[in-house]
């Protein structure tokens, strides 16, 4: 739009600004750049600047107008274009430009405005940009820009913005339960998470992009980390442009890829539909996809026995071994229950009671735990009518961890996996313990170990849960120090404490190389393959993969010892670039199906079952 003001105050419409403009004027000028000759002209100056190739220009002296005047090698009478810019994102730009002679023409597209000397031709834009040319009787100067308002560029700020907790920029893929929030507030559904700013002011129009930013996993050589990488695209907005409302909020939505982990994002913003921003456009803080997986991580009772008749709500427990609890009056014991697998709505339940009195059945090693006087089990807790080691439990405690349990750390795992963006979130079972059993048998697919197994995991069948027992040892070979299988939708590792060892630290590191066997990282078609690896870890040129085969190497002065990798309590997997591409861990379990495919059986690196062709990676 433009305004024309005469001598004789003769004035078209104005254009309201809606908010308070900045106003440039009078104008001065750091320096006049001449370039090459054949180059546009440019001069710049606090808060704006003007280009053209048809017009000179010239600070005047004193009046600090800014001149422009048609260069003496071009043409009179002419058009002669040039262009103002404010800052970027400026919007209602008004600029005054003063005839300084009769006789000027301005020129807005097809329109023409005429100004003899003293007049004011005043331009106004909506944007921060204006294209004019003008025209005058001579080469001498012929315009003054004489003052500029603009209003200043929105202050945009994402809430999700570079110093926000990384933890709510976590996007997680799919949940799988509903029991358990997702890692941002911001997040309300499975791979989608909302994306909220505040303009600045009411009413301003905000245009939103997503942007695919490098890795910045550490393990990825820096020269491969590389814009627009992700695997599963730069990922959508739900809507590109919104205005702000009276509170000043603005929202879009980003949904992401529905599998692959690491993928990262970055959503910027601008006043400008063409993104004209500097020094950089707002933008989020990195906003990463992440994969989630429930881990229930069970104890087992050191000392123990099952339950060998049915209770009543009485003052007694006949169980089938009551050795471990002769001589053990005062000392507290916990009686356990589960229902059995594919029971409709299972129970899971536990009290503790102090041994009043332990007795033994005469020529038997079976006998009865009495209570105390005055108490009384409060639930009933039944055999089994088969194998003896399905039936409810009793186990001895003394009040001290070490000396109750059988147990390992999941907190490597926690680490290692946070490297590949899996959310490895634990599980707080009704019942943390299984029953104790001196070693575990394992023969066939309806097996003890898998049916135990079942008996005691409270999380079912479900997608994207796994479940670990630290046991004592396998009946059939005591040197299987563990083993990881899925079968019958549920995925279950085993622990065999007294093959590895009660160093917690060494137990919480082979937990985390059987997990990995949960993920088939490692994996291919042959069915003989014991999903190992021989590579070094991929930040320290001596150390072992976490996938390594076994965890002892060969010691200084001959013989074997445990690796060092496997002592410090710290996991790493291998990366490791090939004529084929990338050979590593890491993406593999980034690029594993989701939710993760339970499709194998192994055992002690043996698969049972030949694998099948899968859907996905």
């Amino acid at each position: 739009m433009f305004r024309v003001k005469a001598a004789l105050a003769f004035t078209l419409c104005f254009l309201t600004v809606s908010v308070s403009a900045q106003v440039i004027g009078p104008l001065t000028f750091d320096d006049i750049l001449r370039p090459p000759a054949g180059a546009a002209y440019e001069v710049r100056a606090p808060g704006f600047f003007v280009t053209g190739g048809f017009v000179t220009y010239r600070l005047s002296s004193p009046s600090n107008r800014f001149y422009l005047s048609i260069g003496p090698h071009l043409c009179v009478g002419c058009m002669n274009p040039f262009v103002l810019y404010t800052v970027p994102g400026a919007r209602n730009l008004t600029i005054q430009i003063v005839s300084a002679v009769p006789g000027v023409q301005v020129y807005d597209g097809g329109q023409i405005y005429y100004a003899n000397a003293g007049d004011t031709v005043i331009i106004e834009r909506s944007s921060g940009v204006t294209h004019i040319g003008t025209s005058g009787p001579s080469p001498s100067p012929s315009v003054a820009i004489d003052n500029v308002t603009y209003e200043p560029p929105a202050t945009i700020r994402f809430k999700l913005d570079e110093g926000s907790d990384p933890n709510t920029r976590r996007i997680v893929i799919a949940r799988h339960r509903t029991d358990f929030p997702y890692s941002s507030p911001a997040q309300k559904t499975d791979g989608r998470i909302e994306i909220h700013a505040t303009a600045g002011a009411p009413g301003r129009r905000v245009y939103f992009r997503v942007v695919d930013p490098p890795d910045t996993s550490p393990y990825i050589p820096s020269a491969d980390r590389k814009a627009n990488d992700n695997v599963g695209g730069a990922g959508q907005l739900s809507v590109t442009e919104a205005v702000s409302d009276a509170s000043d909020n603005v929202m879009t939505e980003l949904r992401i890829t529905d599998r692959y982990g690491g993928d990262n994002y970055r959503v910027e913003a601008s006043t400008d539909a063409d993104f004209r921003c500097a020094p950089e456009c707002p933008r989020t803080g990195l906003l990463t996809a992440w994969k989630r997986v429930y881990l229930e991580n069970d104890l087992m009772y050191r000392r123990g026995s099952f339950v060998a008749r049915p209770t009543s709500l009485g003052d007694r427990v006949r169980v089938t071994d009551i050795r471990p609890f002769l001589g053990q009056e005062g000392r507290m014991f916990e009686i356990i229950h589960a229902d059995a697998p594919g029971a409709s709505h299972r129970q899971f339940y536990r009290e503790r009671h102090v041994i009043g009195e332990a007795v033994q059945q005469p020529g038997e090693i079976g006998g009865h735990i009495v209570l105390q006087p005055g108490e009384a089990f409060a639930n009933y807790y039944f055999p089994t009518s088969g194998d003896p080691v399905l039936a409810d439990a009793v186990g001895l405690l003394t009040g001290n961890p070490a000396d109750d349990y059988f147990r390992a750390s999941d907190h490597v795992v926690q680490t290692l996996f946070a490297q590949a963006f899996v959310e490895y979130v634990p599980l707080a079972p009704a019942i943390p313990v299984v029953p104790y059993v001196p070693s575990l048998n394992g023969r066939a697919f309806a097996d003890t170990w898998v049916n135990f197994a079942e008996r005691w995991s409270e999380s079912d069948p479900r997608p994207n849960h796994q479940h670990v027992i630290t046991a004592t040892r396998l009946q059939r070979d005591a040197t299987v120090h563990a083993e990881a299988l899925t079968l019958r939708g549920n995925s279950f590792i085993y622990l065999y404490a007294d093959a590895i060892g009660m160093n917690q630290t060494l137990l919480a590191e082979v937990l985390a190389h059987e997990v990995a066997h949960l993920w088939r990282a490692n994996s291919k078609p042959n069915p003989d393959h014991e999903e190992h690896c021989d590579y070094s870890a991929w930040n320290a040129p001596g150390k072992v993969c976490q996938a390594r085969g076994t965890y002892t190497c060969s010691a200084p002065n001959g013989g074997f010892e445990t690796c060092p990798a496997f002592l410090d309590g710290v996991g790493a997997f291998h990366y490791q670039k090939t004529g084929e591409g990338v050979d590593s861990e890491y993406r593999w379990i980034r690029e594993r199906c989701e939710p993760v495919p339970n499709s194998r059986v192994a055992l002690n690196g043996r698969t049972w079952m030949s694998y099948s062709p899968l859907p996905c990676r």
